[in-house]
């Protein structure tokens, strides 16, 4: 049984509604979680790419690395692809928190919904941390949270 049922979401995965490019995030992160992401992507079977000023960079830096410049942070970005038609991008925006869009518009299905929560899962197991999605540009307006306790994903904030 899935963690989300299609029906119970599919209107809020509307990009009018909730914008091209929901917000998702991890709070009370650090260097090692994202180095922790950084060897999930690496070590997948997902095709991912690394950006920093607008080219592909071969390979991954260590997220120390990264992280000691600023400049470097702003104008790098990781691309997943967890389907062909569904990516995160996570954005380097501070250490204490990892960032990343999601691409709902790919989301039309049961099936892309299952690949996007079972993202989520992984994501929020590898870390040990509650990984959360909401609205654009409005970070109270939580569509989904992956909860760490009973180890699913499930519609809007934890209780």
């Amino acid at each position: 049984m899935p963690d989300v049922e299609w029906d119970e979401v599919c209107e809020a995965f509307s990009p009018e509604q909730v914008g091209d490019l929901p917000d998702a995030r991890v709070e009370g992160g650090s260097v090692a979680d994202w180095q922790a992401v950084f060897d999930l992507v690496s070590a997948g079977t997902r095709r991912w790419e690394y950006r920093e000023p607008g080219r592909p960079v071969g390979s991954l830096p260590a997220a120390a690395e990264l992280f000691t410049s600023p400049q470097r942070m702003l104008d790098a970005s990781l691309q997943v692809w967890l389907t062909e038609d569904l990516h995160v991008i996570f954005w380097f925006l501070e250490s204490g928190q990892i960032d990343f869009d999601v691409n709902v518009a790919a989301v039309r299905d049961q099936g892309q919904l299952d690949v996007l929560c079972a993202w989520l899962r992984t994501l929020g197991q590898q870390l040990r941390k509650p990984v959360i999605v909401a609205e654009e540009g409005a970070p109270s307006m939580v569509m989904l949270t992956y909860d760490v306790i009973s180890d699913r994903v499930v519609v809007g904030a934890m209780r």
